[in-house]
């Protein structure tokens, strides 16, 4: 599963700068998103976490696995030319910290 990372500018975030993540799954003819906004948690990058209520899913669902295969290659190849780079595989995205 291809896991994206972008951190950069953001003039809309208090701080100006943004992190999110983008994860991409197939499952046979079916294309699984989850996207958002992650945190790191700890030093030398840390443990990532979701935001808020966690990440936004989308599936796609496509006629065959040839067709998804190929959705996945558009879709990793446009998050890349906004920046995002890709996550070593071995990276985990943990569910968000819940507060009391």
């Amino acid at each position: 599963m291809p896991k994206l990372i972008y951190v950069g500018p953001n003039r809309e975030n208090k701080r100006g700068i943004s992190s999110k993540a983008y994860t991409v799954r197939r499952i046979d003819c079916d294309v699984l998103t989850r996207y958002g906004s992650v945190q790191s948690i700890g030093g030398g990058g840390g443990r990532l976490h979701w935001v808020g209520s966690g990440p936004v899913e989308r599936r796609l669902h496509y006629r065959s696995k040839a067709a998804a295969k190929r959705a996945i290659a558009k879709i990793i190849s446009r998050r890349f030319t906004h920046g995002y780079e890709k996550l070593p595989a071995t990276v985990r995205i943990y569910p968000p910290i819940r507060g009391d």
